[in-house]
C-alpha cells in the first residue's frame, strides 16, 4: 500500500460504514454493550408509575453498581446529615433522573475498560471522553434548560462509535494500518456512535449532538445554545494546547462557541467527577 497514495483512495469509507451499521442494526457486532440493569434502571425511571423501591430492586442486582449508588449519595456534593447505607436511600436521595444517569454512566465507563482498557485507543478515548463529560457537565450549569446530568452523559457517550470500529477492525487486515484505522474513526465514528445510541433508545437530542459532534462550522438560528453546541464547545476547550489536529481550529470558525459560555469552574468539573466516580482505567 503506497503511504503516499490518499486513504481515501486505499479503502471504500462508504461500505465499511454501511456493514458497521448494518451489524448495529441487526445486533450481531459483539461489544460490550450497556448493561442490562442500566438499560431497565433507565426504562423505570422514565415510567410515570415508576418507584424508588423497584428501581432500587433492579440495581441491587448489580452488586458494583448498587455500591456505587451508595458512595456517590454521599459523596460531598450529596451528602446531608445522614449517612446513605441502602440502595433504596439512595435512589430517593438522588432522584430518578440522576439515578438512571449515574447508573449509565456508570456502566459507560466499565464498557470501555471490558472493551479493552489497556489498550492505547482505548485508554486515550476514556481519558478524552471523561475530559469532554466534564466540561459538558459544567458548562450546561450555565446554560439552563439544558441538564448537566444529561450534559455529562453526552460527553461520557461521544466518542463511542469507535468502540464498534476497533471491533470491527480485528477481522479486516486491510484496516490494520494505524494510517488506515485512524482514518476510518475520524470519518465515521460520529455516525457509527449515533447508531449506536439509537440502538440503546438514547433521547434524540444526544444522539443528534453525538452525529453532528465533529461538524465545527454547526449554525442555528436560536438563541441559546443547545446539547451540540455544548459538546462542540467542550471538545473545542479540551483540544486546545493539544497536539490534536483540530487544536489549530480558529475561535472565530466555531459559531457554536459564540452561544455557550467560555468558562468552565473546576468546582463543577469536580462535581461531574463524582457523579460517574471516574477513575483510571485499567
Amino acid at each position: 500500500m503506497d503511504a503516499a497514495e490518499p486513504i481515501s483512495d486505499q479503502i471504500d469509507i462508504a461500505a465499511i460504514a454501511e456493514r458497521i451499521l448494518a451489524l448495529i442494526a441487526g445486533n450481531r457486532l459483539v461489544l460490550p454493550g450497556i448493561p442490562e440493569v442500566a438499560h431497565r434502571i433507565r426504562q423505570a425511571a422514565a415510567d410515570l408509575d415508576g418507584s424508588a423501591a423497584r428501581i432500587a430492586a433492579i440495581a441491587s442486582g448489580d452488586p458494583a453498581l448498587a455500591a456505587h449508588l451508595i458512595k456517590v449519595s454521599n459523596s460531598v456534593n450529596m451528602r446531608r446529615e445522614q449517612e446513605i447505607r441502602s440502595v433504596l436511600a439512595a435512589v430517593m436521595r438522588l432522584g430518578f433522573r440522576l439515578t438512571a444517569m449515574t447508573a449509565t454512566s456508570f456502566s459507560i465507563l466499565q464498557m470501555m475498560g471490558a472493551a479493552g482498557g489497556r489498550q492505547p485507543r482505548v485508554r486515550a478515548l476514556y481519558q478524552h471522553s471523561v475530559a469532554v463529560g466534564e466540561h459538558c457537565f459544567a458548562l450546561a450549569e450555565q446554560h439552563p434548560p439544558l441538564v448537566p446530568e444529561d450534559a455529562l452523559l453526552l460527553g461520557l457517550v461521544h466518542d463511542i462509535g469507535t468502540l464498534p470500529i476497533l471491533q470491527y477492525a480485528r477481522q479486516q487486515p486491510a484496516l490494520q494500518a494505524p494510517r488506515v484505522l485512524d482514518e476510518v474513526i475520524r470519518r465515521l465514528h460520529a455516525p457509527v456512535g449515533a447508531a449506536l445510541l439509537r440502538a440503546w433508545h438514547f433521547p434524540a437530542a444526544l444522539v443528534e449532538a453525538v452525529e453532528a459532534h465533529e461538524d465545527w462550522q454547526r449554525d442555528h438560528d436560536g438563541a441559546g445554545p443547545d446539547y451540540t453546541d455544548l459538546l462542540i464547545a467542550a471538545n473545542f476547550h479540551v483540544y486546545r494546547g493539544t497536539s490534536h489536529p483540530l487544536a489549530a481550529v480558529p475561535e472565530e470558525a466555531v459559531p457554536a462557541l459564540a452561544k455557550v459560555a467560555p468558562a468552565a469552574t473546576r468546582e463543577a468539573m469536580s462535581r461531574a467527577r463524582q457523579l460517574c466516580g471516574i477513575g483510571p482505567l485499567g
